[in-house]
């Protein structure tokens, strides 16, 4: 009988280490938590795009009352310094991902003339 009492809390041990969890699951730092969770997370768009606020880096989106709103990438001309800004809302908001946060008309043309940070 003891054999197996040995063997019991063994078996245990090793089967709880299975499963997903909020940790990262690699060395690329990929998150094991569903989906839903992660979006969850996601910063209210209503203080992610005020004027003046920096644009988190890497920008993955932002929550607008339960809905996900997706990142929307403009590649700026080439030859100009900027690389890439992101709009928000069809062009109410622009910034560089690390940048701030403006609602200039002129905020296209100013984000590709300028190196992203």
């Amino acid at each position: 009988m003891r054999p197996l009492l040995v063997l019991v809390p063994a078996v245990v041990l090793a089967l709880s280490g299975c499963g997903g969890s909020d940790e990262p699951d690699d060395a690329t730092g990929a998150s094991t938590a569903p989906i839903a969770e992660r979006e969850a997370a996601l910063p209210p768009c209503s203080e992610t795009w005020a004027v003046g606020e920096v644009l988190p880096d890497p920008y993955r989106g932002c929550d607008d009352d339960g809905d996900t709103v997706q990142p929307t990438f403009v590649d700026c001309e080439p030859g100009q310094a900027g690389d890439r800004y992101v709009e928000f809302d069809g062009g109410v908001a622009y910034a560089v991902e690390g940048g701030p946060v403006v609602n200039s008309g002129d905020a296209p043309a100013e984000l590709c003339a300028e190196a992203t940070p």
